[in-house]
């Protein structure tokens, strides 16, 4: 009579010995080629990432020089304005304050003051002549500015209004006579300050 028993196919037994226990899973190891696909992938992101932020650093620098260079240029153009309003009150009290005991300093101070051209159009002579026609009437004049502000004014060149009251005493009028201008004061830049190039009455 057979054995009843079940006989277990002679494969059987060694698979399972050789596998893993029952219920566990073993995790298919993925091709070589995919672990560089995923590799090569985050590789770029971080370089993209990188690249991204050194775009904005290099944006961000960019904008801080540009707006630096122009607050730089805004106090650049207060700075003149400035010089401009306070050359032009000075130099029109020069203009109006002169006395013929000092008048070749009284004038070479306008000179100083001004560019190459202007003594000659604005007195219609030279320096000399005035100094001495000056001296032969005993001129004596005192001035003051009693306002002054900018019409406009760049980095290279500005205009001021300035209103003066100026005393004029001579041989002839000992007493004195007061005068009252308004004076437009253009003025130009040289390469550290400002000069007169013209003054015109305003009404």
């Amino acid at each position: 009579m057979a054995d009843s028993r079940d006989t277990v196919p002679s494969g059987t037994e060694e698979s399972t010995a050789a596998g893993d226990q029952p219920g566990e899973t073993t995790a298919t190891p993925a091709p070589p080629g995919v672990a560089g696909v995923v590799s090569a992938v985050r590789s770029r992101r971080n370089l993209a990432v990188l690249v991204g932020l050194t775009g904005a650093v290099l944006v961000l620098i960019a904008l801080g020089v540009f707006f630096g260079v122009r607050v730089l240029q805004t106090d650049t153009q207060e700075v003149r304005r400035e010089m401009a309003l306070q050359t032009a009150r000075q130099f029109a009290l020069d203009l109006t304050t002169i006395n013929y005991q000092t008048a070749e300093q009284d004038v070479q101070q306008v000179i100083n003051g001004s560019t190459e051209q202007f003594p000659a159009e604005f007195f219609g002579v030279n320096g000399p002549e005035f100094v001495a026609f000056v001296r032969q009437l005993q001129l004596e004049s005192t001035g003051e500015v009693t306002s002054a502000g900018v019409e406009r004014a760049d980095v290279t060149s500005a205009r001021v209004l300035v209103a003066v009251r100026a005393t004029v005493r001579d041989s002839n009028t000992p007493e004195g006579t007061p005068f009252n201008y308004r004076w437009g004061v253009e003025l130009v830049w040289t390469s550290d300050k400002w000069l007169v190039s013209k003054v015109e009455l305003v009404l």
